[in-house]
């Protein structure tokens, strides 16, 4: 997942009515270009999620969230390592704890939108 300067990657579950607002957002800013990044259609290798936890600055662990249906059902009581869970998100994308914005150095977890606007007007 490369990103360029001045360029966001915008890591997003569509189903998550959240996660479109903050879409939303995202996509009004003016010193940046969005690349989105659908979980529900694109699938993130091993690598690409262990880079992604780095920047973010977190475990592997972090990375997922614990309460969608998916993890529940599949994951929830199961005795996952670094590697088991990098193959389970690998295997079910939509457990991504999203939305996450990827900028050329850095990741963030967005908790919220105005974190985006924060960002833009910075870069005024």
């Amino acid at each position: 997942m490369m990103v360029k300067d001045n360029e966001i990657l915008f890591i997003y579950n569509p189903t998550s009515i959240k996660d479109r607002e903050a879409l939303a957002y995202a996509n009004s800013l003016k010193h940046y270009k969005v690349k989105e990044y659908d979980v529900t259609k694109q699938v993130p290798t091993k690598r690409q999620l262990a880079e992604l936890s780095e920047k973010l600055g977190v475990g592997i662990h972090s990375l997922v969230n614990h309460k969608s249906e998916t993890y529940i059902e599949k994951y929830q009581h199961a005795d996952l390592d670094r590697d088991d869970l990098l193959k389970a998100i690998v295997k079910s994308p939509s457990i991504i704890k999203t939305p996450i914005a990827e900028f050329k150095n850095t990741a963030e977890f967005v908790d919220s939108t105005y974190e985006f606007i924060k960002k833009d007007m910075k870069n005024k």
